[in-house]
């Protein structure tokens, strides 16, 4: 296919071929030019309106420029552009250029997928409806275990759990991003995106949250680290412990929880730095990396794991520090209201400026019902 450029030339050549006459046979003569050029009628030899004009523009650049200071020249055959078949051309030495004939030929790439963070918080902890804004809960901080065989029409034993009376409130998760009308309305899916984008923002403050939230007074979840009560060790604990045997560590001191009743850990929570540290360790011996048979498959979107355990890799857990709990049973989320999204323009002056406010918000409350169910570690 030729190139604007190229059929110009062209027909310029050809034009150029057929001398001084200025009359419909030199219009005739470069349509013939054409036809015979691409072996098919004038009509069917454009391929785009981009190279239709580049035809037509030569064709009047040439006719005009020969026909200075002489008659009126009668085009016939050609269409668009502001000639009509038979419409007389008036003289004059030089094409006009209006560069707003060429159609605009965009297309929208649909927007880039926001990057989301493979596992979550909520990807460990039950999570369940809630019907109230508030809930009193029991939270269970000690036990007294005293069954036993009895005789006979004997005394049974008396056991004792002791609890905690605790009243939470629902916690609000917003945000918004200020959007212009126009980009509604002429970037397609840009809408969609937008929600991708702010339900992605309100996942990473809820991890913050249920990690380090501080509770009502602050508008925000009571954190799971900042529970009373929940266990805790220390890598310098045991000397010449590497972060992996401070993990393994707190899975023993999970499980001693509570006497002889104790917690099976079901993941830990880590900061992307000590996870690094822990996948990099080498065995001193032959220098080979240790965890990686213990790794999950990025292919089958399971979470990678240590000690048979899923890990939560996420920089809402302060570096050196590693949540390690019996998630299963510890805490549950209890989601009041859904997430869901407004759009606006009556907030300030926007409406007048064309700015539309996309709001994404959701409501919901952590209960911990057994702090001794989760261990904080703090890696040296």
């Amino acid at each position: 296919m030729l190139t604007k450029e190229e059929l110009l030339a062209a027909v310029r050549a050809e034009a150029e071929k057929v001398g001084e006459k200025q009359s419909v046979e030199s219009i005739k003569a470069i349509q013939e030019f054409m036809a015979e050029r691409f072996k098919v009628p004038i009509a069917e030899t454009v391929v785009s309106p981009g190279q239709q004009f580049a035809m037509d523009l030569a064709i009047r650049d040439f006719v005009s420029s020969k026909s200075k200071n002489s008659a009126p020249v009668a085009i016939k055959g050609l269409h668009g552009y502001g000639l009509k078949a038979g419409e007389y051309l008036p003289p004059r030495a030089k094409a006009t250029i209006d560069t707003t004939f060429f159609p605009s030929e965009r297309t929208y790439l649909p927007p880039a997928e926001f990057p989301q963070r493979g596992y979550r918080l909520r990807d460990l902890i039950p999570v369940a409806g809630l019907g109230t804004p508030q809930v009193e809960y029991a939270r269970i901080t000690g036990y007294t275990n005293s069954a036993g065989g009895v005789a006979e029409g004997g005394t049974k034993p008396q056991s004792a759990i002791t609890t905690s009376v605790i009243t939470e409130s629902v916690a609000n998760i917003a945000t918004f991003i200020p959007v212009t009308r126009q980009a509604m309305n002429d970037v397609p899916r840009w809408l969609r995106t937008l929600i991708q984008v702010l339900r992605y923002f309100l996942q990473l403050e809820e991890d913050r949250q249920i990690l380090n939230g501080l509770g009502a007074a602050s508008n925000e979840l009571s954190g799971l680290l900042n529970v009373t009560g929940i266990l805790t060790h220390s890598q310098s604990a045991v000397a010449g412990d590497t972060a992996i045997d401070a993990v393994r560590r707190g899975i023993t001191k999970l499980q001693l929880a509570f006497g002889d009743a104790g917690f099976d850990a079901t993941g830990v929570v880590l900061h992307p730095n000590d996870w690094e540290q822990m996948e990099l360790y080498k065995s001193p011996a032959d220098e080979r990396y240790i965890l990686i048979p213990m790794l999950g498959t990025p292919a089958d979107g399971a979470p990678p794991r240590i000690w048979r355990i899923p890990v939560v890799v996420t920089p809402a857990i302060t570096e050196n520090t590693g949540l390690l709990a019996a998630f299963d049973i510890a805490a549950t989320l209890w989601t009041y209201e859904d997430v869901t999204l407004r759009v606006t323009d009556s907030h300030s002056d926007w409406f007048i400026k064309n700015l539309l406010a996309v709001l994404a918000e959701f409501r919901e409350l952590l209960a911990t019902y057994f702090p001794k169910a989760l261990l904080e570690i703090t890696f040296t």
